[in-house]
């Protein structure tokens, strides 16, 4: 059953500890007024200039109604030797569901807000309509928004490989990876190299 969450407030976690440790999610805080929303779900937002912002949900916490104390969470380190790096900058995507509260929780389950994690890309709390209705998203939704982030936005996927992860599974970025070999930064044309080449050994071996 298709969800709908009502978007009280949104938090963007961007940190960057150094060694490919970039991490980058927002934080949603929202009321679920219909449906089951579920861990590895697409979404959309809505957003202010009426263009969706698609993510993909990572972290279901029914005990968190704050995303400042979500945050907090998301920083805190089980290390006594390495305080400065909180545990979730070490992990990468299938870990970081582990550590998820929920794998999906249903309206009828709860009545209060509560806190959704997204990524893959982060988005900027300026641009979400707050108050507005977040839905499901389909997959044709969510590749068309991506690959128009990247052909006109192209810093805002691949910045960081959080908010470009998804396009490894994207052939159709081939042709706009392809065209940002002359961009100005290095490092973003670093990546889309590195993603343009591992979607061309995947078709290669199919």
């Amino acid at each position: 059953m298709p969800f709908a969450l009502e978007i009280i407030s949104a938090r963007e976690v961007n940190r960057d500890f150094g060694e490919d440790s970039h991490r980058h999610w927002t934080l949603l805080i929202g009321v679920l007024r219909s449906g089951i929303i579920k861990l590895r779900e697409n979404i959309v937002i809505p957003a202010h200039n009426g263009k969706p912002l698609v993510a993909n949900i990572i972290g279901l916490e029914p005990n968190i109604s704050d995303a400042l104390t979500g945050e907090k969470l998301l920083m805190k380190s089980s290390r006594a030797f390495s305080q400065d790096v909180p545990d979730f900058m070490r992990r990468r995507g299938k870990l970081w569901l582990k550590q998820s509260a929920r794998k999906q929780i249903k309206f009828t389950d709860i009545n209060q807000p509560f806190m959704v994690v997204t990524w893959e890309p982060a988005h900027n709390p300026p641009e979400i309509e707050i108050g507005s209705i977040a839905t499901e998203c389909s997959p044709e939704l969510y590749q068309s928004r991506v690959l128009e982030m990247l052909q006109q936005e192209p810093d805002r996927i691949l910045h960081c490989r959080d908010c470009a992860a998804q396009l490894s599974n994207i052939p159709e970025a081939m042709p706009y990876l392809k065209e940002l070999l002359n961009h100005p930064n290095r490092e973003l044309v670093k990546r889309a190299v590195g993603i343009y080449n591992y979607l061309h050994w995947q078709i290669k071996n199919n």
